[in-house]
């Protein structure tokens, strides 16, 4: 079985269940960039790839059988929480299927740049590289949970999602698929939306002075200006005290 690190978490414990429930034995082969999985993909040396989007017929062409959709999502957009100009740049992902993510609609008549990982893509926007970057809600939502200074924010795309399904090797035997969907059909919603709540419903507790105060420059502007006055004002000081002795000596001469 292969999975991308970026979907470590939800899938995982999904297919994990999954398993438990038909009593099959795996390997999880974790793959780190993109180029890296379409590589063993494009293989023929695994048995199923967890992270299928239900598009049948495109699964086919790749030499791919798809069991029934497991997990579904919608997309949503990260944008600064301050933007609110038109959006020009977006970040995206290298090596991403268009036609089944979605992005090619999304990202029309915008200046694309590629990342090697929704983290990237993520920190593009909040360090003002790009406008704004489109991932799962699921992963937005994390994102915003690991941001404690509110730099960003979401839009969820309502008429935009993808379901996921496992991909079995079309060589591979029949009844896996078989098997597979079995366990994926005896799963409860209830236990699924449990996973989904553990992996994105968590806080970070701490945020540096320094993370805050980046997040917020008009603070920073506030600070400056006040330090600005307040030398002015020790200048001024200085000066009137010298200037109030000087007239002290000319009185008493």
């Amino acid at each position: 079985m292969i999975i991308p690190a970026w979907l470590q978490g939800i899938i995982p414990r999904i297919f994990e269940e999954t398993a438990k429930r038909i009593g099959i034995q795996y390997e999880i082969v974790t793959v780190k960039t993109r180029q890296e999985y379409q590589d063993l993909l494009s293989s023929g040396t695994i048995d199923a790839c967890l992270d299928e989007i239900y598009a049948p017929s495109e699964a086919n062409d790749r030499g791919f059988r798809l069991t029934d959709p497991y997990l579904s999502t919608s997309i949503a957009q990260i944008v600064k929480n301050d933007f609110s100009g038109k959006v020009d740049k977006i970040a995206i992902l290298k090596n991403i299927d268009l036609k089944l993510s979605q992005e090619k609609e999304l990202c029309k008549g915008l200046e694309a740049v590629e990342y090697d990982s929704t983290e990237e893509c993520i920190n593009a926007v909040k360090n003002g590289d790009v406008d704004t970057t489109y991932v799962y809600a699921y992963a937005a939502q994390i994102a915003l949970n690991n941001d404690p200074a509110n730099v960003i924010r979401m839009n969820i795309m309502m008429d935009y999602g993808n379901e996921f399904s496992i991909g079995v090797a079309k060589d591979r035997d029949y009844h896996l698929l078989t098997i597979l969907n079995k366990g994926i059909n005896s799963i409860e919603k209830e236990l699924i939306q449990n996973i989904i709540s553990d992996e994105t419903d968590y806080l970070v507790d701490e945020v540096s002075v320094t993370t805050y105060l980046r997040s917020k420059p008009w603070i920073l502007a506030i600070i400056a200006v006040f330090i600005v006055l307040v030398i002015a004002g020790v200048v001024f000081l200085l000066v009137r005290i010298r200037y109030v002795n000087n007239m002290k000596l000319e009185d008493s001469s």
